[in-house]
């Protein structure tokens, strides 16, 4: 935890326009495969605070959410994300790019993929930007 909380604290020392806490996932053939995966409840508490802490930086619901949980991008951005990091590999080197499993659950067509993210956010109420995501803080005074 102190880690954490460390971490956090660096990225608003450092002044960053983006900060990623995506949880560690155990994977086959590496040397951490019999070390425990994240917690969710401690990811999304982890996001909630950096929220709090990081006000206006992009925070990303990762693909590494998404394979920890089913509900990982929705989950996400409820406790404090405000991007989506949609796995858009193409198509015959997804295989080739498999750093941890389950990654399937975004392992859809680019064109499915748009459509559940278009869906998931007008379910929560929000948009989809159609900006380049430059950074939250030329819009604020901090």
């Amino acid at each position: 935890l102190e880690d954490i909380a460390d971490d956090i604290i660096l990225c608003k020392e450092l002044d960053v326009d983006m900060a990623s806490f995506s949880p560690f996932l155990s994977s086959p053939d590496t040397p951490y495969k019999n070390k425990q995966s994240a917690n969710l409840a401690l990811v999304l508490k982890t996001l909630a605070v950096a929220r709090i802490v990081l006000k206006n930086v992009h925070m990303p619901a990762t693909t590494a959410l998404a394979a920890l949980h089913k509900d990982g991008y929705e989950k996400g951005l409820l406790a404090g994300a405000n991007v989506i990091m949609p796995n858009f590999t193409p198509k015959g080197y997804k295989e080739k790019y498999l750093i941890y499993p389950n990654k399937n659950r975004v392992d859809k067509e680019t064109s499915v993929q748009l459509e559940s993210i278009r869906n998931l956010t007008t379910s929560l109420g929000r948009n989809i930007s159609a900006t380049y995501g430059h950074s939250l803080k030329q819009f604020v005074n901090r």
